[in-house]
């Protein structure tokens, strides 16, 4: 090695001390060079899948770091994002797993799925009910909101009894106001009314 020449390159391999130029001390001997191994990059993929939406991709996290060193990422708030919009979790293939406690060769760009679904809520004028124009999920700014529809579970009709076959002593019509009542299942997440149940009368007032 020449006085005062550059470190050469060696594949797979950084210089201990990069940019430091090499002088010999005795040109007759062989110099010492330190080099050390380069640790490479490491990334693993963490997809947030909604199972109600032909598995569409919700979100994604890559979480890089050196190889060797420890994965800090967790699911917690991002799953906690998508609860206060309306999902719930149904398996957290990420935090569930093994094999992620640090970045390695082995888990390099390794995919993780933490699947969601749609949660749901369900209105009646008993135990639930709502007013048009409120959010469905209240810890959400762009939450959809209660409709006229989700909250149609109530109506008045009037019920007629007629009676015949008692001549003059036969009764006047008697007539019913009755409320009918029915709960309705809405999807948190999309707004949508996925079910009703079957008018029910709810109480009867006789005149």
């Amino acid at each position: 090695m020449l006085p005062n020449e550059g470190v050469p390159e060696v594949p797979g391999y950084n210089p201990k001390n990069p940019g430091k130029k090499i002088t010999p001390e005795n040109p007759t001997k062989d110099t010492d060079v330190p080099y050390v191994p380069i640790i490479g990059d490491g990334r693993i993929v963490i997809n947030y899948v909604d199972q109600d939406d032909n598995d569409a991709i919700l979100d994604t996290a890559t979480p890089t770091g050196k190889f060797g060193t420890k994965i800090t990422y967790t699911t917690t708030a991002e799953i906690k994002k998508l609860e206060n919009e309306g999902y719930v979790l149904v398996k957290d293939g990420y935090t569930d797993s093994t094999g992620h406690s640090e970045f390695t060769k082995e888990n390099d760009n390794h995919v993780y799925e933490v699947i969601m679904k749609h949660g749901t809520v369900t209105y009646n004028p008993h135990d639930n009910p709502a007013k048009p124009g409120e959010p469905i999920n209240p810890n959400d700014p762009n939450s959809p909101k209660v409709t006229d529809n989700d909250v149609d579970y109530s109506k008045s009709v009037k019920e007629t009894i007629h009676y015949v076959g008692a001549g003059d002593q036969t009764p006047s019509d008697n007539v019913q106001n009755v409320t009918l009542t029915r709960s309705i299942t809405v999807d948190r997440v999309t707004g949508n009314i996925i079910s009703s149940t079957k008018w029910q009368p709810s109480q009867i007032d006789y005149k």
